[in-house]
């Protein structure tokens, strides 16, 4: 099997194919052995990355979070616009 072959095999797993596609694909299974095992691999895989995900957790509400990236943001952007020599805030009349 190529390795455009095992891309779309694993496609065909993520559900990212078309119906069309995704029939190919399961017709290849039912026939060719290399793709059965294949496929038996990837989902052994998926289900091992599912049961182990991490939970991801912030220790800070989403808002105390945005009130601290907020101000960097607004201090890169004034930095760059003052860099090109222009001395006004963006969207002021000055």
């Amino acid at each position: 099997m190529n390795h455009a072959t095992a891309l779309c095999l694993q496609a065909c797993l993520d559900n990212e194919l078309s119906a069309t596609c995704s029939e190919r694909m399961i017709q290849l299974i039912d026939r060719d052995s290399a793709a059965r095992a294949l496929c038996g691999s990837l989902m052994q895989m998926k289900e091992l990355l599912a049961s182990h995900r991490a939970e991801l957790r912030i220790g800070h509400s989403r808002e105390d979070y945005w009130a601290r990236i907020e101000p960097a943001i607004l201090a890169a952007q004034r930095a760059e616009h003052f860099g090109t020599g222009n001395q006004s805030l963006p969207g002021s009349s000055r």
